[in-house]
């Protein structure tokens, strides 16, 4: 489908916590070549907030890109400069993810032109870091069983390509405050490592 299929859809389908804008926010593009894209679940969080870029970084002192900014302070290789930043749904809603009892099915709609768009865009060597965890519920091949966040930190675990259905190397990357980078040294040292 294409964007205006999908909203069209979700405008009739979802009406329950669709929002309807007369824009979506634009990824945002680092100025240095890309090394990484980093996913987020949608845009907002059910406040009336709209953005011109995702994580609303028109504003470099953005809120919402804060818990990941702190992360890419503990690394040495990867910055908002060689990032290519978007969310898996492109639309808002009137709640956040995981108060979005429709978030699941919705994301599966927007996935297969999230796809298309980075593979028009990017190489399959450029990985994907995930904001969240919920991520995975979408992305994830049928075989693949998810983990607990917690297992990938613990266990220096990325997700490969044959595993999901972007194709690419999933780094989980996630701005939960348990998952911090400053309390994960292992796991820092080895995302850090991956961009060298």
């Amino acid at each position: 489908m294409t964007e205006k299929e999908i909203l069209t859809c979700l405008e009739s389908e979802y009406r329950e916590v669709f929002v309807k804008t007369d824009s979506l926010p634009n990824p945002y593009i680092g100025e240095q070549e890309i090394k990484a894209i980093l996913l987020g679940t949608e845009p907002g969080n059910g406040y009336n907030t709209r953005f011109e870029y995702a994580f609303g970084l028109e504003n470099p002192k953005s809120k919402y890109i804060q818990t990941v900014q702190a992360n890419l302070y503990n690394l040495n290789n990867l910055n908002l400069g060689n990032l290519y930043i978007q969310n898996i749904c492109k639309n808002y809603f009137d709640c956040d993810s995981f108060k979005n009892k429709f978030w699941k099915e919705i994301a599966k709609l927007w996935v297969p032109l999230i796809k298309g768009e980075l593979d028009a865009r990017f190489e399959r060597n450029i990985p994907i870091l995930l904001s969240a965890d919920k991520i995975l519920e979408v992305v994830l091949t049928e075989t693949e069983k998810k983990r607990s966040a917690k297992f990938y930190y613990e266990n220096l675990s990325f997700i490969d390509e044959d595993k999901n259905v972007f194709e690419r190397v999933l780094i989980p990357f996630y701005r939960h405050f348990r998952y911090k980078l400053s309390k994960w040294d292992d796991y820092r040292a080895k995302v850090d490592r991956y961009f060298e």
